[in-house]
């Protein structure tokens, strides 16, 4: 099963994962209890975009579908590494938790990798309960196709 959730809302003491992964590109804090998977972060140009939208105020969930959805897609498509991953975390059994850094999920990347993941029928439990897999069906039937995973 894989879950997600802000890292702030993890408390290690009460947690009962057998893995947590970061997944942004650093780890401010590093932590033995935290598996750093930079891969699966948003790539630097994108992550800086989106904190100059933020800046401009131009950030919001259009801004996320339109422009971050996409990058961040192809971004995972590109990425042998990232397929990978992705390819394991479909399978697992395992009880992994998905954490960054963003407060609001549904307009951060973990809500794509969920997405994604709800779509090839691994469990999957968001902060939210909410059903991510129109990602998926984004990925799929868009110009990159799912050849890699």
């Amino acid at each position: 099963m894989i879950t997600t959730h802000s890292i702030r809302r993890i408390k290690y003491r009460d947690y009962h994962y057998d893995e947590i992964w970061l997944i942004t590109q650093t780890q401010k804090y590093p932590n033995p209890h935290i598996k750093h998977v930079p891969v699966l972060a948003p790539p630097q140009r994108l992550f800086y975009d989106y904190l100059d939208w933020r800046r401009k105020s131009d950030w919001g969930p259009d801004k996320f579908r339109s422009d971050y959805v996409p990058r961040y897609l192809q971004y995972l498509h590109d990425n042998k590494q990232a397929n990978e991953l992705l390819g394991f975390l479909a399978k697992t059994s395992e009880d992994i938790c998905l954490v960054c850094y963003c407060p609001n999920e549904s307009m951060c990347h973990r809500s794509i990798v969920a997405g994604l993941l709800q779509g090839f029928g691994q469990q999957v439990t968001t902060e939210n309960d909410m059903d991510y897999s129109t990602y998926f069906q984004q990925y799929r039937q868009s110009t990159i196709g799912v050849k890699k995973l």
